[in-house]
This record gives C-alpha cells, structure tokens and sequence, in this order.
C-alpha cells in the first residue's frame, strides 16, 4: 500500500506543478484524524456480540492521515475567503469485526468462511471545499465540506483488495486555524457525515443468520456519525499576505 501512496501523492504534487501561478494563494497540508469506533453489530447475539466488542475495548480507534493542497478561488479583503484543492488519505479501521471477503470478488468463487480483521484499510481521494472567516489577525473560524471518494479498499492479513472510483463520504467539519507567518494550523470536527454504507462491512455474510430485515442491507446511504476529530499543519506555497490584499 506504501507504493500506492507515494504514487497518489506525486500525483497531487505535480497537479500544482502545471503552471506557475498554481504556487500564489496555495497550501500544501498533512492533516491526521481520528474518531470513534463504528460497534455496530447485527444479529449477533448477546454472547457473540460482547466477545467482539471485549477484543476492541477501547472508544477511539479510526485513524486516517493524508496530504492535500488547496487554493484560494474567492476573497473579500481579510474578512472571507473560499479555498478548492484535491487530496489522498488512508483510513484504517481497526475495530475487530467481519469482512465480507466476497465483496472483493465479484463473481467469482467465494468460500462461505467467515472473515475478521482488525486492520481494515480505505484509500481515498478528496475534493475539500473550505470557507474561511477571519474575525481576528491570525486566527480564521473555518468550515470544511469534503466528499471524498474511495479509490481502494482492502484488509490486513491478506493479498486482497480493490480498486475502484466510488463515492465514499460527504463531511462537514467546522473548526478554527491559525497561522503563524508561512504556516497553518488547523483544528476541526465532523458534525455531519452522509455516507455510502459499506457492503464489505455489511451484508448478508457479515450479518449472521441470514437475517434481511435490518435497513442498513437495504439502504444505500446513511447519516451515522460517530465522533470524529481533524488535525492538519500546512505550508502556504507563496507569499503570506498575498491572499490577505
């Protein structure tokens, strides 16, 4: 997967490299996340439930990190401004649950052996949309709108694995930066999330029993949210001030 990464990342390095102004009002971020377990768990019974909840004690436990640029497309003197860009990011989901392993053969041969991991890894590729408030020198109220959409799916322990181009996650996520000369901190937290439902998370195989009444195996998209916390850094490209005339 580190191939795969390195890949994606000079992708979005040389997307800046296309024309010289690309360098004025830009950014380039690493940004780190975490939230919550997704527990959920259907038609388990109590027994078997608790026994997978007691192997993942702990609350947090989705860990995401990735790199993104993005530019300045609106300004209005030092009060707002809007920012476009494109990233990557890895999300590993590391509660111990089922995978569908059939979901990664389509068609083709697939054994009815039940599979757990606690190593379950999202590539994806983001649009972030910022709006940027600047109430006081230094310091900007922000907030992020990011669908994002995955480009590979796979779990540890195996050699199996997808590619693909499928809508993933809408999120807003307001929060506060500060900038520090050339530098930019960013805090921020996910307060709504639309989400496709994943089929290598829930389906009829990974829902014991046989059991077709839940709506998460009939609906395609949810609003689920557990707590989600964003950290980034960033480095603007050009001048400082330039995005503040």
């Amino acid at each position: 997967m580190k191939n795969y990464s390195l890949t994606i990342l000079a992708l979005i390095l040389a997307y800046t490299s296309q024309a010289q102004s690309l360098w004025d009002d830009a950014t380039i971020s690493a940004h780190f996340s975490v939230a919550h377990h997704d527990k959920r768990l259907f038609g388990y019974s109590e027994t078997s439930k608790q026994k997978l909840l007691d192997r993942s004690p702990e609350t947090w436990g989705t860990w995401q990190y990735g790199l993104e640029i993005t530019k300045k497309i609106l300004g209005w003197g030092r009060i707002f401004e809007t920012h476009m860009g494109l990233g990557y990011s890895a999300e590993n989901l590391t509660f111990y649950r089922p995978i569908d392993h059939c979901f990664y053969k389509p068609g083709g041969f697939c054994t009815a052996i039940v599979v757990r991991s606690e190593s379950y890894w999202v590539q994806q590729l983001a649009i972030p949309f910022n709006v940027l408030i600047l109430p006081v020198k230094n310091w900007q109220l922000s907030i992020d709108l990011r669908p994002s959409f995955a480009i590979h799916k796979g779990f540890s322990g195996s050699n199996i694995g997808k590619w693909m181009f499928d809508f993933y996650s809408m999120e807003i996520n307001p929060g506060l930066r500060y900038n520090y000369g050339q530098l930019v901190f960013g805090v921020n937290y996910r307060l709504w999330q639309w989400k496709k439902i994943d089929r290598a998370l829930y389906s009829q195989r990974t829902i014991p029993g046989g059991e077709t009444s839940y709506p998460i195996l009939s609906e395609t998209y949810e609003d689920y949210n557990p707590l989600k916390l964003w950290f980034s850094v960033g480095y603007q490209l050009g001048n400082p001030d330039h995005s503040r005339k």
